[in-house]
């Protein structure tokens, strides 16, 4: 069952389960129109002193500390992205962006 959120910006979110910690919100209300998200992934990866996020189907990045600072500075920049975006380019980009998939090997 969907159930509605507001984030603390006002940003209308609708999660279908309660992992909106791992960035699957369902879909978002934007100019008039309902958007269907997938799920968001969050790749992290150590580069330096500093671990670099980004959400792949968004092509929003960010960065922290930590594993999870980077994590949480991540899905802060992709609900302000998906606030300040506009609809035509939330859906150009969930269309152009990439997405992760489980890599299955056949010897292994």
């Amino acid at each position: 069952m969907f159930s509605d959120r507001y984030d603390r910006r006002g940003l209308r979110l609708a999660t279908n389960s309660n992992i909106f910690g791992h960035m699957n919100i369902g879909w978002i209300y934007k100019d008039g129109q309902v958007i269907e998200l997938p799920s968001l992934s969050a790749v992290v990866q150590k580069e330096g002193a500093w671990y670099v996020s980004t959400c792949p189907e968004l092509g929003v990045a960010s960065q922290g500390r930590t594993r999870k600072d980077a994590y949480s500075m991540l899905a802060e920049a992709v609900e302000l992205w998906l606030e300040s975006a506009s609809a035509k380019e939330i859906k150009r980009r969930l269309k152009l962006g990439g997405s992760v998939q489980p890599l299955q090997l056949a010897h292994a």
